[in-house]
């Protein structure tokens, strides 16, 4: 199931405002020892000058679409995925703008099924930094424990199965996304990969293939104050999802925020606007207000960017 001669891959890339990085992604894809099909760009309406490269570098390679508005990582995977599934193709490769796959990445993730027990639903890149550390940013459901425990690709023997994967050198089948439908365009930003990951691994494998490199930079441990909008998206949606499918872990999640206030009431410098940023994300979390967030949020996203 997983290839034959018939079968098409299509890479999906999301961009926004890194057109350097952009190219570099897109030229490694046509590096690939084993071809993509087709390779979808979609611009989350990008004002860098996005559009002059793919028309003068790329116009007769990749499939470009400019978006009227930015619809966040996960309305442009949402859409992007839509448009190759729709178009026909068998498996779907997705990535961020800045990842940088190596050439021989597709090919070691497609020889998954000479080993594998049984056709996966879904294959993964292994991420590494580009100075060559490799990043923990696949996990695994621990049931005792109840979280997701990080796995380190360069101590892996060989393929593994896990439970949540990101959309950095994700290989999607056909069928799969027939099953369980496209990632949540709503989220916006963080956390619609491992929402899409969680709906994967309940009709297969997703499987992780050290082999399969990708080049990824890996996210700072502790985001600067312009950047802390972002934190508003993973909690947010983090609160949302766990409370949909797990009502019991609300408690969880309340106290996790509490920590969060205390930790910026003893530490940080900008106060007041980190809290709002934390109480923001609990409220519309449980109420379901998803989507680009609030318009003041909104407006210090942009002008971070």
């Amino acid at each position: 199931m997983f290839e034959n001669k018939h079968e098409t891959v299509a890479a999906v890339v999301v961009t926004y405002n890194r057109k350097e990085l952009l190219r570099q992604c897109l030229d490694g894809i046509l590096a690939q020892t084993r071809p993509v099909d087709a390779i979808y760009v979609v611009d989350n309406a990008s004002t860098d000058g996005t559009d002059q490269i793919i028309a003068t570098e790329y116009a007769d390679r990749v499939m470009y679409e400019r978006l009227p508005q930015n619809t966040g990582s996960a309305g442009g995977f949402h859409h992007g995925m839509k448009r190759a599934y729709e178009d026909g193709h068998d498996w779907i490769w997705v990535m961020d703008d800045d990842a940088a796959p190596h050439s021989a990445a597709l090919a070691c993730l497609l020889e998954i099924k000479k080993t594998w027990p049984r056709p996966p639903v879904a294959a993964v890149c292994a991420q590494f930094a580009p100075g060559g550390m490799a990043l923990a940013t696949s996990y695994i459901y621990n049931s005792q424990s109840r979280r997701l425990e990080p796995i380190d690709p360069s101590k892996l023997p060989g393929p593994a199965r896990v439970d949540v994967a990101p959309f950095v050198g994700l290989l999607v089948s056909r069928d799969a996304i027939a099953r369980v439908g496209l990632p949540m365009a709503q989220l916006y930003l963080w956390g619609d990969d491992g929402e899409f990951c969680w709906r994967l691994r309940e009709i297969g494998d997703i499987v992780l293939v050290p082999t399969a490199r990708i080049e990824h930079p890996g996210r700072p441990e502790r985001l600067p104050v312009t950047e802390y909008w972002k934190v508003y998206y993973g909690l947010r949606n983090r609160i949302y999802l766990r409370h949909r499918v797990e009502p019991r872990s609300a408690a969880a999640l309340l106290a996790m925020a509490g920590r969060m206030v205390l930790g910026i009431c003893r530490h940080d410098r900008e106060k007041v606007l980190r809290i709002r940023v934390v109480l923001q994300a609990v409220l519309d979390g449980f109420r379901g207000r998803l989507g680009p967030g609030p318009q003041w949020l909104c407006r210090r996203r942009e002008d971070a960017r």
